[in-house]
């Protein structure tokens, strides 16, 4: 199922006194090289899931329905992330589509001292805090161009929220079983429309940690030749690149 949904960007999304309200609850979880979460070396980032209080997820919910038109989502994962280069290692967000339940994405600045744009379904996106990006992570390809800068200060805080269809695998079936058993599809999906596997680029030697270790999408290519009829006809048509 394709999500229809048009890739945009929104300014001032939240109202001001609710977007402090978020932004210092992103900052008191210490992401950075003082705090206490793993960076990972792959995607060159600090990455950890989010919670607010329930009044502020009803109002973050709120927005979301009124944002996507669509009264039945409900709220998926959320995760902010502090892209920021570490002892050499830059930041980098290769082209993908998401695996989990992204039908309805929300890339949200939340500070920042360096500019990186994000490419969503081919248009390209500056972010400044409090601006929203708005597509589907699991329709829209997206990613970002090299990381623009050498100084190991520098930094950009974001705040993603994902919202799907009740239906969804992810609300269905046992949440690790369903990712087990649905996520790495995408992969598939990506091949199909674009002609090539989703990886990131390992060429730099980075060391390679077990959250962004998809060195084993290569071998996917023997099982989809073999099946090529059925996933083309699953993902297709191709789209031009």
């Amino acid at each position: 199922m394709t999500t229809k949904v048009e890739a945009k960007s929104i300014l001032d999304f939240f109202p001001p006194e609710l977007f402090e309200k978020i932004k210092a609850k992103v900052l008191s979880l210490n992401m950075g090289p003082d705090g206490p979460h793993m960076y990972h070396t792959v995607a060159g980032r600090w990455l950890t899931h989010i919670d607010f209080d329930a009044e502020t997820e009803a109002e973050i919910l709120e927005i979301a329905k009124k944002t996507f038109g669509n009264d039945n989502l409900k709220r998926a994962g959320f995760h902010t992330a502090r892209y920021q280069k570490q002892n050499g290692i830059k930041p980098q967000l290769w082209k993908h589509v998401d695996q989990s339940a992204c039908q309805y994405s929300l890339d949200i600045c939340i500070d920042k001292t360096v500019d990186w744009q994000l490419v969503a379904d081919d248009k390209v996106f500056d972010e400044a805090p409090n601006q929203c990006i708005v597509f589907s992570g699991n329709d829209h390809m997206h990613w970002r161009p090299e990381y623009p800068t050498e100084d190991e200060d520098k930094y950009v805080t974001l705040l993603f929220m994902q919202f799907a269809e009740p239906d969804h695998w992810f609300f269905t079936q046992k949440d690790q079983e369903g990712f087990a058993e649905n996520s790495w599809k995408s992969d598939f999906k990506f091949r199909v429309q674009y002609g090539y596997w989703s990886m990131p680029d390992y060429s730099d030697g980075r060391p390679i940690c077990e959250c962004c270790d998809y060195r084993h999408v290569a071998s996917f290519e023997d099982k989809y030749q073999a099946e090529k009829e059925y996933w083309d006809a699953l993902y297709g048509p191709a789209k031009v690149v």
